[in-house]
Order: C-alpha cells, then structure tokens, then sequence
C-alpha cells in the first residue's frame, strides 16, 4: 500500500532553497552597499561644484574670493551667491565643505575641501575631490 503524499515541501527543497538566497545576498549586500556609497560621494562632489561655479561668480563681481568653514558660512560670506543644498544646510550631508584662501591670499586663491562627516555615511573612507585653482592642489 502506497502512502499518498500530502503538498509541501521537504527539508532538502527548503535547505536548497536557503542555499541559494545566502548566496544571492552575498553577492547583492556589497554591490548595493557600493552603489549607495557611491551615490553619497556624488553628492559632496555636486557640492563642491557648487562652491566652485559660486566662486568664480563672486570674483567676477568682487575680484576676491570668499571663504568659510561650513554652509552656513560660505552662504554667508559669498553675500547669497552661493545657495548650499538642502543637506548641507540642516547638516545631513555626508561631508563638510570648507574653502580657504591659497598661498597667496584669498583675494587670488581659493581652496575647496570635502571632508566626511564624523559618524556619517562616508566616514572612514578617503575622498579626493577638493579643488582649488592653484597647484598643486592640497
């Protein structure tokens, strides 16, 4: 006498089954983390092209350049030429930004940096995107 099989799954379907979803998650975990890393480091470069664009405006209007250790203080110094984003403003951003005046002076040389903010996202991780408009740059 046959028994007759009730539906379900046996343990060996199940075990397979997990198989192959750690190893799916083993390869998606680190690719997305990548990508999301990625995607915050693009941020603080857009930033830190925005503080560029304002600054080559502010010279044509001011002949000097203008400088700051965060948002607020760019924004401010740059008398509303440069408008920081959203993040940067509230102090989301993953990174800070500050510009500083070159060896020869603010008034012909600028420095821009973006530093990972401590305890954020990019923390820990080395990011060469500062700009100035000398050379070498720092």
């Amino acid at each position: 006498m046959m028994k007759n099989r009730t539906g379900g799954f046996t343990l060996i379907e199940i075990l397979i089954a997990m198989a192959i979803l750690a190893v799916l998650a083993g390869i998606a975990i680190p690719i997305y983390r990548n990508y999301t890393e990625s995607a915050r480091a693009t941020e603080c470069a857009n930033e830190v092209h925005a503080i560029k664009l304002a600054e080559a405006e502010f010279f044509l209007v001011n002949n000097t350049y203008f400088d700051g250790t965060d948002a607020t203080a760019l924004k401010k110094n740059s008398f509303g030429v440069y408008l920081p984003s959203s993040n940067a403003t509230a102090g989301t951003s993953v990174c800070t930004y500050k510009v500083t005046a070159g060896p020869a002076g603010i008034a012909t040389q600028y420095a821009i940096n973006a530093v990972p903010r401590t305890g954020g996202a990019l923390d820990g991780t080395t990011l060469n995107m500062n700009s100035c408009n000398y050379s070498p740059c720092p």
